[in-house]
């Protein structure tokens, strides 16, 4: 059998996470669901964390929202598909190839993205 990826299996420590709105720590949980973050390539596979996030409950009065997910500072983002690694290799490919070309380079990195990945770098610098 040949596999084509490699799976990484991560979760939180058991800590709370501390509310986003008013910094309390929640206790209950709420639940929790999974992240499939994209790694950088290893051994020439693609890397595929399988990241476990909490959600817990916010009691405290007055408060912006009442449920919400912990955030972990350093691996990933906020709404991210891939992990921080990919991101010093696909804003130099951005600047000096742009969109279609850029998408191949980075299939030849084995870091698969759209045509319009390789274009959110560039269109976050600030104007010369």
């Amino acid at each position: 059998m040949i596999y084509t990826a490699v799976r990484a299996e991560a979760r939180t420590t058991p800590e709370r996470a501390a509310s986003p709105g008013c910094g309390c720590r929640p206790g209950r949980r709420h639940g929790s669901y999974l992240r499939f973050p994209h790694d950088l390539p290893t051994a020439g596979k693609s890397v595929v964390v399988s990241l476990r996030v909490r959600k817990s409950v916010c009691e405290e009065e007055p408060r912006e929202r009442t449920t919400f997910a912990e955030q972990l500072p350093g691996p990933t983002r906020r709404f991210e598909r891939r992990t921080e690694q990919p991101r010093p290799i696909l804003a130099p490919v951005g600047l000096a190839l742009a969109s279609r070309a850029g998408t191949r380079m980075t299939d030849a990195f084995k870091v698969p993205v759209s045509r319009n990945t390789p274009l959110r770098p560039i269109t976050s610098l600030p104007d010369p």
